[in-house]
């Protein structure tokens, strides 16, 4: 992931970080067990680390870590200029979008045989599973 001039990903279990452009890279704990780990993500100005269940674990730097709020879902995220935070999910087969990054919504559901998590990107529409579904304005 990639915010504030500073690139993140996660290593085993740790998050390695790069302040060069990818050149050198530090390692820092999140303490996030590596099977727990579902997605990494930049969104409302920081970094998430999210497990499979939800909840998980966010970074302004990728070097300092404290918890995501409970309710926050699984997966990928992806921000809008507009500030709307949307989700998908791996085995919800779902789309949800925040606009606080506490509170969420479902605002797609696909049936399960029909879906299965791929990524979730922002341009200038939100697509999922191929598809394309604008939310927000």
């Amino acid at each position: 992931a990639y915010g504030n001039g500073i690139f993140v990903c996660n290593f085993k279990e740790k998050a390695a970080r790069s302040l060069d452009g990818g050149t050198t890279w530090t390692l820092h704990d999140h303490g996030v067990k590596r099977a727990s780990w579902r997605g990494l993500s930049f969104v409302n100005g920081e970094f998430w680390l999210t497990g499979w269940n939800g909840g998980g674990r966010r970074s302004m730097d990728g070097a300092i870590w404290e918890d995501l709020p409970e309710q926050t879902p699984p997966g990928r995220f992806a921000q809008s200029p507009n500030g709307t935070i949307v989700n998908v999910a791996r085995g919800r087969y779902d789309v949800k979008r925040s606009t606080d990054g506490k509170s969420w919504e479902t605002v797609f559901a696909a049936p399960a045989s029909a879906a299965s998590e791929k990524d979730v990107t922002w341009d200038t529409a939100f697509a999922v599973y191929g598809k394309v579904k604008k939310v927000g304005k």
